[in-house]
Order: C-alpha cells, then sequence, then structure tokens
C-alpha cells in the first residue's frame, strides 16, 4: 500500500513508503497531495478515491522515472475552511516531497483551495469542484489559477441534457404532462454548486417554455427539509430539479415522497444521486422514476475496473467518484511520465509547465480512459474539459429497482428507452 496518514487525516491507510531526509533530491521519493473528503458526511468518496489511487499506483509498481510515490491524504472534510488548513499543513511539512495535488470534490472547497496551490505554485490535476463561480476565478486571473484545470465541467453545461431528455421523451409521448403542464419546483443545496446547477437547469427549462412554481435552497448536510418539501407539494409542480452532492439527498428524496400524494408524483430530478454506490440501499422504491445523469461502466475496460475494484475491496465503486479517479489518476500519471520522459525533473515547476503548456492547450490528451472516450482541454474550454459525445459527457438516466436505463443520448440508450 503507498498511501500516507497526515495529523489531518489520521485515521486512514497507512504507506510502505516514507520521506527521507533526502527526499528533495533528484532521486528521492515524490509526494501527490490527495485532496478529498476522508471525514464528515461524504467519507465513502474519500475511501473510494484513495483505494483507486492505490489500484493505480499498484499497476505503476509505485514508481514513476524512477522515483518512489508517496500520496498525501488532504482530508477536505466536505468544508472549506478544513481543507484549506489541512492542504496547508501539509505543504509546509518537511516531511513531504509534495510535487503535485490531485482531485477534489466539492465546489466550495475548490474556490478556496485554488488560492492554496497558486500560492504555493503547485498543479492540482483535475479538481472535480464543478461551479462557475471556479471558470470565473480562473478566467479572472488566468496566469496565478494555471494550474487548476477542473475535472468536471460547469453545470450550465451538463445540465441541459436533463430539458433534452425530457422534452425528447414528451415528444416520444411516454413522459405525460399531466394537468400539471410544464411546471417545475428548483431545489440546490446552498452552495456554488448547488446554485449553479440550479441556474443551469432553470435557464435550460425556460427556454423550453417551463414555468418555475418554487424555488429552495438548503443544507448540504440537513437532516430535514420538510418545509421545503410540504412548500413544493403546495405548488404541485410535475417536476422537480435539483442536486444535493451529499447523502442528505436521500433523506430529501425520501421527503419529496412523503410530501406529495400518490396521484401526483412528480418527476423528480436528482442529480448525482448516484455518485454512491449505496443509494438503492439508503432509499429502495423511492429511487423508482428518479431521473440522473451519470457516468457508467459501459465498456470491457469498465466493468473490468469495477470487477477488480470489488474483489479487492469488497463494495461496488460509483462511476462518479471511482471511475473518473482511476481516469484522472491515471492521466495525472501520464503527464508525470511525460515530464520523466522530456528530461525534466519531477517538480512543481515542471508539471506545471506541461499541464499548462500541453494538457490545457489540448496537445496532450487522454483517448484511453474507461469513462470517456477522450479527456481533452483546450483554450476555449480550460478550466472545464471540451464536453461533447466524443469528449466528456455523461449519459442521462432513470433508476428503477435498483438498476438505471440511459434514457440519452440516442447512441447508448436501448430501443424505445425514455423517461416515464
Amino acid at each position: 500500500m503507498h498511501i500516507k496518514n497526515t495529523i489531518a487525516a489520521a485515521t486512514l491507510l497507512l504507506a510502505t513508503t516514507a520521506c527521507s531526509a533526502d527526499s528533495t533530491e533528484d532521486n528521492g521519493p515524490i509526494a501527490i497531495a490527495l485532496l478529498a473528503p476522508h471525514s464528515g458526511p461524504n467519507t465513502q468518496i474519500g475511501e473510494e478515491v484513495a483505494n483507486v489511487m492505490n489500484i493505480v499506483l499498484d499497476e505503476r509498481d509505485g514508481m514513476v522515472g524512477g522515483r518512489e510515490i508517496e500520496i498525501v491524504l488532504i482530508d477536505s472534510a466536505s468544508d472549506p475552511e478544513t481543507a484549506v488548513e489541512s492542504y496547508e499543513a501539509a505543504l509546509e511539512d518537511p516531511e513531504h516531497n509534495i510535487v503535485a495535488g490531485f482531485f477534489n470534490w466539492h465546489s466550495d472547497v475548490a474556490l478556496e483551495t485554488m488560492d492554496v496551490v497558486a500560492d504555493n505554485g503547485v498543479p492540482h490535476f483535475f479538481p472535480l469542484g464543478a461551479s462557475g463561480e471556479i471558470n470565473d476565478k480562473y478566467l479572472g486571473d488566468r496566469a496565478r489559477h494555471a494550474g487548476w484545470l477542473k475535472g468536471w465541467a460547469t453545470p450550465t453545461k451538463l445540465g441541459a441534457n436533463y430539458v433534452t431528455a425530457i422534452e425528447d421523451s414528451i415528444a416520444a409521448g411516454a413522459l405525460d404532462l399531466g394537468d400539471q403542464g410544464r411546471t417545475v419546483a428548483i431545489y440546490g443545496e446552498d452552495t456554488s454548486w448547488g446554485r449553479g446547477f440550479a441556474e443551469g437547469m432553470k435557464t435550460s427549462l425556460q427556454a423550453a417554455g417551463w414555468t418555475i412554481v418554487a424555488e429552495e435552497y438548503v443544507a448540504a448536510d440537513g437532516s430535514d427539509y420538510t418545509s421545503t418539501t410540504t412548500a413544493f407539494a403546495a405548488a404541485n409542480p410535475r417536476l422537480v430539479a435539483g442536486t444535493i452532492a451529499t447523502g442528505s439527498v436521500y433523506t430529501f428524496v425520501t421527503q419529496i415522497r412523503g410530501s406529495f400524494d400518490d396521484d401526483s408524483q412528480p418527476l423528480i430530478v436528482a442529480d448525482g444521486l448516484g455518485w454512491n454506490s449505496d443509494w438503492f440501499q439508503a432509499l429502495g422504491d423511492n429511487s423508482n422514476g428518479v431521473v440522473d445523469q451519470i457516468p457508467q461502466f459501459a465498456t470491457q475496460d469498465a466493468q473490468d475496473f469495477a470487477s477488480g475494484y470489488r474483489d479487492r475491496f469488497g463494495t461496488d465503486p460509483s462511476p462518479s467518484a471511482g471511475g473518473l479517479a482511476y481516469d484522472y489518476a491515471r492521466f495525472m500519471f501520464k503527464v508525470l511520465e511525460t515530464v520523466d520522459e522530456s528530461g525534466g525533473t519531477l517538480d512543481r515547476e515542471s508539471i506545471q509547465d506541461v499541464l499548462v503548456n500541453q494538457v490545457a492547450t489540448g496537445d496532450l490528451d487522454m483517448t484511453d480512459g474507461i469513462l470517456m472516450s477522450r479527456y481533452v482541454w483546450n483554450g476555449d474550454s480550460a478550466p472545464d474539459p471540451v464536453v461533447g459525445g466524443d469528449a466528456f459527457t455523461f449519459p442521462v438516466l432513470q433508476y428503477s429497482s435498483g438498476e438505471s436505463r440511459v434514457v440519452w443520448p440516442e447512441a447508448l440508450k436501448a430501443s424505445g428507452a425514455n423517461i416515464e
């Protein structure tokens, strides 16, 4: 095992490697800071990503360019202040020779830790925080934040897919709007991610002729949403659409189901419901009919990864956490190998140079991922990856009895599959 404890992640996995006093020398160990929620409401995500990093390290015998790789776990605890303190402490610790950072889950955490890596000249690979506010910060000072290329596109670019899938299903006669018509209640966790997703959905829905009849923003870690769900039931929309990026989404969906009468149950878009692999264990039949947008383990390589993960760790990985972490960790190592093969030193400056001048420009991409056909950035897309059917995109799916079926795009769905 190659993952090392830090004070901020004291309950996590131990490494077989350790930085020595000569760790800054060209042949000494180098460290990658793995930023993820290793405690708090999204601990499962952190555990899954740490497991995936061990898989990727094992594929490379824990080495790049003859140098030992150490992974230093940085616990965000799903809290920006905690993430900043933990990251700064790890970067200042002389025991670690941190040359780059990797991953991240929350948009609010990203907005704060962007400054930490910029202040320290640390390239940070493919964080998943997606809010448009991150794009604004990046574009507002591109030179300062050049090392922060997002691993998840802003929600306005992906949320429109829901509306396309819904409208296609209406046109096909599969989705009946009833007396409610095109009415929608919008919700979101009260964070930059939740509000950004909601704004994107509102724009796309209103352009398609939908009327917003209610709108509420709620605590990301809430345990009682009945005031919101009761208000939504009173507005009686045909659609309830939004996102909560924590396990509290299970409570929200359950309380939506309980607040509406059986004969007026709305169609629910719960973006990210399937990010955790235990969604059906938590929700059971309350998940039936919920619409989500999640990458799938569709290819044979992806299914082999999922099977190998299950055999090793005893649980199923989620595509959004484990699957993306696997692809992005391998892309990160491709960058490190590019630095080494060019004769450069595996230090922050050389790694940042490849990230900025080859990855961000589209000159270095990845086409052997298990989830997407291509991971690529360019000057127009950055900090987002390029979005499209042959690049970064998620299928829209609908859940039933613990299974999911793709309902969009046409190329991926089964014949006649629509939202019902």
